[in-house]
């Protein structure tokens, strides 16, 4: 009896910014093989009961606090129609979509992150909204060090995506993340053949060998039983990697520039939990994804 292969479950997180709906531009294009995918989509409402005083005098009554969670409810719901009608238009079904609508416990970006935690997705989906993401995260009081360990999940930051665009370009610099990203893109794109994997290392003049590190990230994608003639090399010469990457994939037609990514030693919104070279691309992000995990 035949397996039938498991479907990639993504979380893909919704505003009332249209922006946010480049994640659904993303997945349309992208991806031909739709039927392999299951999304859920997110929107966290504000929630007027923990903004809001209860005052007599200056603040808002009872009932006209349930009345704005009444007309905030009725805004998200209807963005989530609207993005699941994009993608029932884009040849989704609705047995793959579902819709989730939750108000605000925390912050935003702390409630996104306990529903991409809770539900063991396989990647967390972002619009342009992915700078205020990072940012909103640095600013809440919870501390830095739970909120990177609580991020175990790959973020896809999809800007203007041009759908035009396809393949991967696969940074491999032989570290543990580079693996773990080169193990993630292998596993989204098991049955997704109409793009290649490029394994692109830049070769900086170290003591590094870029054979072993191209091996050792080449097996962990055949290890994902992803077609081995869909898998090219790439090794260049450069100083500027962050620089290097972004250009090349620009370039050459990218869709997807896939790293790993460190955090908790460096300075900056982004760095502290993206790394320099990925905090480079992410703020230059233009028509090229990020994907990256830790």
């Amino acid at each position: 009896k035949k397996i039938m292969p498991m479907k990639r479950h993504l979380l893909l997180t919704l505003s009332k910014d249209y922006t946010a709906q480049y994640g659904i531009s993303f997945l349309n294009y992208f991806f031909k093989n739709k039927e392999k995918l299951l999304i859920d989509l997110l929107y966290i409402a504000p929630n007027p009961r923990k903004n809001t005083p209860i005052n007599p005098q200056s603040g808002l009554s009872l009932s006209e606090i349930e009345n704005l969670k009444s007309t905030y409810k009725r805004q998200g719901s209807e963005t989530l129609e609207n993005a699941r009608n994009k993608l029932l238009k884009y040849g989704f079904s609705l047995t793959q979509i579902k819709t989730d609508l939750h108000f605000k416990q925390f912050s935003t970006a702390q409630d996104i992150i306990y529903h991409a935690h809770k539900g063991s997705y396989d990647a967390l989906v972002l619009g342009r909204r992915g700078i205020s993401f990072l940012e909103e995260l640095l600013e809440d009081s919870v501390s830095k060090q739970v909120l990177n360990e609580k991020i175990d999940f790959p973020l896809w930051i999809c800007r203007k995506p041009e759908k035009n665009r396809q393949n991967i370009l696969l940074c491999a610099d032989g570290s543990p993340q580079s693996l773990r990203i080169a193990d993630h893109v292998s596993f989204i794109m098991q049955n997704q053949t109409e793009h290649k994997i490029t394994i692109f290392h830049i070769h900086n003049n170290s003591s590094y060998n870029a054979t072993e590190i191209i091996n050792k990230t080449k097996e962990q994608i055949i290890n994902n039983n992803f077609p081995q003639h869909l898998i090219e090399e790439k090794v260049v010469q450069g100083k500027n990697i962050g620089q290097t990457i972004f250009n090349h994939a620009l370039d050459n037609n990218y869709a997807v520039i896939a790293m790993g990514r460190t955090g908790g030693h460096q300075s900056g919104i982004s760095k502290f939990f993206m790394g320099s070279t990925s905090s480079y691309i992410f703020k230059k992000l233009d028509k090229v994804s990020l994907w990256v995990c830790k």
